[in-house]
């Protein structure tokens, strides 16, 4: 269909498209309602078009790093390149990708030289007051006023806040919003009276390069075009907005109120961009039939009461919010049952257009709804998608929540906590209805603390950058992580014990913070660390079983890339963080030091271990005291560590700072994989040596261990790398310390409790041997296996608690089986508690398969080390 060139021919055909499709989406809808009675009744299978925009990528990131003050963030998704000088209040880039890669490829090449020039682009917005345009020109130059408020595997917004040109309206709830999706953009104003004010006037304005020449109109939607290329960019107006008007390349949005405007409310003006590569024309008609007729979203809870819940429309967010209840289980006396709790929605999506359409979403409860005290198990949600028989279908949700309030009544920001999202992109084919599941647990997946990965909003806090955060279980955090060295000059910071009660025997809660890691630390020949520049940060697998995500960046002078991928998996016992670290030297480099991986992190602490000890496979090689005291040094020269399963370990420790009613832990670390080039040399093994780390921020005096790079070295050459897997354990320093399930690590704790044997143990138990008869093995620990013809038959000798286990290649998502020979005969492995809640699964839009993903129970009495056989099979039953 061509557009008419008439404008009012076209208004009464996009009114056309609107009724045609809400009566026909409505009547999809009540015959589908109708029809789906109880649970059960769905569709036991998704749709497999539901997966095609799982090609999408997007990531948010500084263009260098804000600890040299740079001060420009980009966006990349496969739609649209931009940059944003938040100093100067300026939009550097705005451009419109055309290379169709997915995100996989895309995130080592996402850094300052992907991001181009922007001629010709600019954005700006202010307000009008005593008749006078205040166009708003500078922000106030701190960091943490350009508020990270959500990033993940879709949704991308920053809120740029405390302006100094917005005079009469509340400081920390006014300003700028850029909310991005992969398909769409939105940079909305927004303003919070302080004061009444008289005819409001508020203004955005958007300035397009001069080569999109050719103007579309449908209704109010405004498309520019690039007759050469036939791309170009669809803008229309935010939903408070007024009018929308164009002059040349420049789109104007404005918002009116004319007499007096009382103090205390919100007044909004912005601006809605989908960037399109190709047949803009069409696109034109798609978007206006998404944003003024969106698809019709039915949601249901079912567990644990049944409820109707509420969908809306958010045109300026571009989701459907579906608000979620916060009901709590039923006897909060009895742990198990909360612990065990689970929220399950039913999700209904008709699509009646004869194009397939993308339908964003938004699972959402908290303050962004209405003013609440809470949200339950917020520090340890883990969500997914499933079918109408409980397969989890591999389409990630993105985690994003805040639980920070403000640490002074004044401090009113607008995106304080406590608020939960969880976002998801889903596309849906022509003339359809999905249905499907959203399932969140409370602490638990199968009877086992579950793992999880999100980004946590810091706003309320104090700081405002990126804050991500790892949880087994509900009752804390369990690891956090801070890419851009923001607060504490360390990736690796809280780091807390599992299943460890505090000094008055209080349970299910949070632990103590024993301080962190830290990794990639070059001092550069002049005395200055080299800073993590360009993070970028790619969330491949979010909860419950198995979590990773990777953080990718350059060193600030060039001369080093690298990333390091972060992984937990459920468990029972305690946390284990596992890390895989990549680094490729670019250029020659001089070096004063160079720390690979270090515990804790010499700027972030807050634990003394008195005693220190390394070694083996075969056990102990040396134990000391620690050496504290005088300025930060090394106490002794860096040595090689020889042998297979490395280990290190950190007994006798307690707080170097008042940590209140919590108890401590002890710390270890195991080199599972090692892999150098150092200075143009293959095999070098890794170094190492005690560090004393003087007080500070964060934490009194401290002895460290650093792996480092041979001594003596001081230079790197083009082309050296080093590779690494390190493990990172807490283990209760007492037996009575830890309350947990698990009988064999709890009778290792009786006999070995506070030396050094308990990071041993941890060290030779998951230094796992895997023979695979059937398939093809990736990985020994966590064990990752290609499966061939969705089958794979292995042995595993060796482990210790739930082991994380992964099956790729899978071809589809459905009924998964893992079996274990038990006695001579083949018995099905079944953790379930509420029927199918035991594994996870991961679509893979590369490879248009899935990623299986258990954790397989490997203890035995006494440790001792015993070969189990299995097999994996997935026959795609209904």
């Amino acid at each position: 269909m061509h557009l008419p060139c008439d404008p009012q021919v076209k208004v009464i055909m996009l009114k056309l498209i609107i009724f045609r499709t809400t009566v026909i989406r409505f009547f999809f809808l009540f015959c589908y309602l109708s029809y789906l009675v109880s649970f059960g009744q769905g569709l036991g299978s998704i749709d497999p078009e539901i997966f095609v925009n799982q090609r999408d990528y997007s990531y948010m990131w500084w263009l260098k790093t804000i600890k040299t003050g740079n001060q420009v963030f980009a966006i990349k998704t496969n739609n649209y390149s931009l940059a944003y000088d938040y100093e100067n209040l300026s939009l550097d880039n705005f451009s419109i990708n055309t290379d169709g890669k997915s995100g996989r490829s895309v995130l080592k090449e996402t850094n300052e030289e992907s991001i181009p020039s922007g001629a010709g682009v600019a954005f700006r917005f202010g307000f009008i007051k005593d008749g006078k345009m205040n166009w708003i020109t500078k922000s106030s130059g701190r960091d943490d006023d350009c508020q990270l408020v959500e990033t993940g595997k879709y949704f991308q917004r920053r809120f740029i806040t405390n302006l100094p040109d917005l005079e009469g309206f509340v400081p920390l709830s006014s300003g700028l919003e850029i909310a991005s999706w992969p398909d769409r953009i939105a940079f909305i104003l927004k303003l919070n009276l302080n004061q009444d004010y008289e005819n409001l006037d508020i203004i955005t304005q958007l300035t397009l390069p001069n080569e999109f020449t050719e103007i579309v109109e449908l209704g109010e939607l405004k498309a520019f075009k690039n007759p050469n290329t036939d791309s170009g960019y669809v803008l229309l107006k935010s939903s408070e907005s007024t009018n929308i008007s164009v002059s040349g390349s420049t789109v104007t949005v404005h918002l009116s109120r004319k007499g007096r405007q009382r103090k205390g409310i919100e007044f909004n003006a912005g601006i809605i961009v989908y960037p399109v590569a190709k047949n803009i024309n069409s696109q034109l008609e798609k978007i206006a039939e998404i944003e003024t007729a969106p698809l019709v979203v039915k949601a249901k809870q079912y567990v644990p009461d049944e409820s109707p819940l509420q969908v809306r429309y958010n045109l300026d967010k571009g989701w459907h919010e579906i608000i979620l209840r916060n009901d709590q289980v039923k006897n909060q006396a009895d742990r198990e049952d909360t612990n065990n709790g689970m929220e399950r929605i039913e999700i209904a999506v008709a699509n009646s257009s004869d194009k397939e359409q993308i339908v964003r979403l938004n699972f959402s409860k908290g303050r962004l709804i209405e003013e609440v005290a809470s949200v339950r198990a917020i520090t340890g949600i883990s969500a997914m998608l499933r079918d109408f028989n409980g397969n989890p279908i591999g389409i990630p949700i993105q985690l994003s929540k805040n639980w920070h309030t403000g640490r002074k009544p004044e401090e009113v920001h607008y995106f304080r906590g406590p608020w939960f999202h969880g976002l998801t992109m889903l596309t849906i084919p022509a003339n359809t209805i999905i249905t499907f599941q959203y399932t969140s647990v409370n602490a638990h997946w199968g009877g086992v603390p579950a793992a999880s990965h999100a980004q946590l909003c810091l706003i309320g806090w104090g700081a405002n950058q990126q804050w991500d955060q790892s949880a087994i279980g509900a009752w804390g955090e369990s690891i956090t992580y801070e890419p851009d060295l923001d607060q504490a000059s360390a990736p690796i910071l809280d780091f807390r014990p599992l299943m460890v009660a505090n000094k008055d025997g209080e349970k299910w809660g949070w632990t103590s913070n024993m301080g962190g890691a830290d990794l990639l630390n070059y001092t550069k020949t002049d005395g200055n660390r080299s800073w993590h520049s360009r993070m970028r940060t790619q969330y491949k697998r979010y909860s419950p079983n198995f979590t990773e995500v990777t953080y990718s960046g350059i060193m600030d002078d060039n001369s080093m890339d690298f990333e390091y991928t972060a992984s937990i998996g459920r468990s029972d016992d305690i946390i284990r963080g596992i890390y895989k670290i990549k680094l490729n030297v670019l250029k020659n480099t001089s070096f004063r030091d160079f720390v690979i991986f270090q515990v804790g992190a010499s700027t972030y602490h807050f634990t003394n271990s008195k005693t220190l000890a390394w070694g083996n496979e075969h056990g102990l090689i040396k134990e000391w005291q620690a050496t504290t005291g005088g300025p930060s040094h090394y106490i002794n020269k860096k040595q090689v560590a020889e042998g297979n399963a490395l280990w290190f370990s950190f007994t006798d420790s307690d707080f170097t700072v008042s940590r209140g009613k919590f108890i401590p832990a002890n710390r270890g670390f195991i080199i599972r994989e090692w892999k150098a080039k150092i200075n143009g040399t293959e095999g070098v093994p890794p170094y190492f040596a005690e560090y004393n780390t003087t007080s500070g921020r964060h934490g009194g005096p401290s002895s460290l261990i650093n792996i480092t790079t041979p001594e003596g070295s001081s230079s790197l050459k083009e082309g050296d790398y080093i590779e690494a897997e390190i493990e990172l354990i807490l283990i209760p320093a007492k037996s009575a310390d830890y309350y947990g399930p698990n009988r064999n690590f709890a009778q290792a704790l009786a006999k070995k409790a506070n030396t050094w044997e308990m990071v041993h143990r941890e060290a030779i138990g998951n230094h796992l041997e895997i023979s695979v008869s059937k398939g093809k093995l990736v990985d020994s620990y966590p064990i990752q296996i290609i499966a061939v013809g969705n089958e794979a038959d292995f042995e595993v000798t060796g482990g210790l608690g739930f082991v994380p286990l992964t099956f790729t290649r899978v071809t589809s998502y459905r009924q998964p089986e893992l079996y274990e020979r038990v006695s001579g005969s083949w018995q099905i492995i079944d953790q379930s508690v509420h029927g199918n809640d035991f594994w996870q699964s991961d679509y893979d839009p590369v490879t248009k398969t899935w990623d299986i993903s258990y954790n397989i129970d490997l203890d035995s009495p006494d440790d001792k080390r015993i070969t189990r056989e299995f097999k994996f099979r997935c026959r795609d039953i209904d």
